[in-house]
This record gives structure tokens, C-alpha cells and sequence, in this order.
């Protein structure tokens, strides 16, 4: 693991108080994006270019450290320094907050864990099961819709699935190595950015890359 995350996580879990005193506490639920390298994670950052991110998973806080839930060649569950690693170098961070969530935690706290629980439950479910790489497989997950089937299980609006676009160049050459004549275009889906443009959440943290023109990413949905 690189340095950098070391210390990322060490300042979260000792000085976020002290040092990002404008941002709220993270709590289970919440969704973390991040971005990752390669030529299909380009591609996904192109699918929503104002919220390039192109890996999300949920937060999960168990037995005093920040765990994460979320589908990288299988459903697992990760440390948050484990998750930090899928981003190679420094990059664009953020935590969302489904504000419906946000609601529940503050006006009925025992309800909200009621719900969390059922979100675990869920999870212990699919626990294990595959990755799926051409984002249409019966029974197996990416990341977005693993994210999305566990907030709907106990959302009362739920996070809606769009038409997803496979016009990229880069997605033909894809889905021909995997044996497909034609991209499963139309068919629906989610992307991490998804997430981050939705009226559904509003952005509780943001780390920037520096370096980076990233301003676009920053602004919350407030």
C-alpha cells in the first residue's frame, strides 16, 4: 500500500474531527467513490465525465475501524486502507450520503440501524458471489449495482437504474474478447457516477487529486 493511503486513513480515523470539521461523520451506508487506472475504468470515467469516479462500495464501520462493502472480482468485504489500494495513486475521493438516510440516522436513530441491519443481512447474502464483467449476468454483481441492489432493499425511494451506453469505442473491443458480437446496449444498469449526480444523495466529503482539474466533481449536490 502506498504511503499516501497509510496516512489518508490514519488522518481519517484519529483527526477528521480535528481537520475536516466542515465535513459530517461517515456513517454505515454511506457511498465512497474513487477512481482507478486501466482502459475499462476510462471508459466508465467517460460514461458520466462529470463525476469520473469508476469505483464505489459502502461503508461499513465494525469493531472500531471503517470497513467497505463492495464488488471487486467477488462480493467482499474490505478495509477501508484494502479499498483505498484499488486507486493506484492519489486521486479523486468522495463520500455520498443517500439523503434519506440521512433523515432516518438523524430524526430516528433505533429505526435507521434496524434498516442497516437489513442492508448487512442483504450483503451476507451475496457475499462471495462473481464479479460479473459484461454487466448483464443473472446473479452476479459489478460494483454499482451491488451498491444499488443493497440501498434498495431498504430505501423507500429507490436509486433508479438508466439505459446504460456502450457507444465508446473502447467497448466493442471489450465485449468481443468476451465473446459478444454486439455491446448490451440499452440494457439497464448503474455507474459509480450515477451515485454522485443523483438529486437522491448529497456529498458529505471530497478529496481532491492534486495537480488535477477536477473542479467539476467538487460541487455538491446540495
Amino acid at each position: 500500500m502506498k504511503l499516501w493511503n497509510h496516512l489518508l486513513i490514519l488522518g481519517l480515523i484519529f483527526f477528521a474531527p480535528l481537520l475536516f470539521a466542515k465535513y459530517e461523520p461517515w456513517q454505515a451506508g454511506d457511498i465512497i467513490l474513487i477512481t482507478t487506472q486501466g482502459h475499462t475504468a476510462q471508459a466508465i470515467a467517460r460514461a458520466v465525465p462529470e463525476f469520473p469516479y469508476t469505483h464505489v462500495g459502502l461503508l461499513w464501520p465494525e469493531d472500531g475501524q471503517m470497513m467497505v462493502l463492495e464488488v471487486w472480482q467477488k462480493v467482499q468485504k474490505v478495509s477501508l486502507a484494502d479499498f483505498m489500494d484499488h486507486q493506484p495513486s492519489v486521486g479523486p475521493m468522495a463520500v455520498f450520503r443517500v439523503r434519506e438516510l440521512d433523515q432516518l440516522a438523524r430524526l430516528h436513530p433505533r429505526q435507521f440501524a434496524q434498516q442497516m441491519e437489513k442492508l448487512y443481512q442483504q450483503f451476507a447474502r451475496l457475499e462471495g458471489k462473481p464479479y460479473d464483467d459484461l454487466y448483464a449476468r443473472h446473479n452476479t454483481f459489478y460494483c454499482s449495482n451491488f451498491v444499488q441492489r443493497l440501498l434498495n432493499r431498504i430505501l423507500q425511494q429507490k436509486i433508479p437504474s438508466h439505459p446504460m451506453q456502450f457507444k465508446d469505442a473502447f467497448w466493442q473491443g471489450y465485449f468481443a474478447k468476451k465473446g459478444l458480437s454486439t455491446p448490451p446496449q440499452g440494457i439497464k444498469g448503474i455507474a459509480p457516477g450515477d451515485f454522485a449526480r443523483s438529486s437522491l444523495t448529497k456529498e458529505i466529503y471530497c478529496r481532491l487529486a492534486p495537480k488535477e482539474n477536477v473542479a467539476a466533481i467538487v460541487k455538491p449536490s446540495l
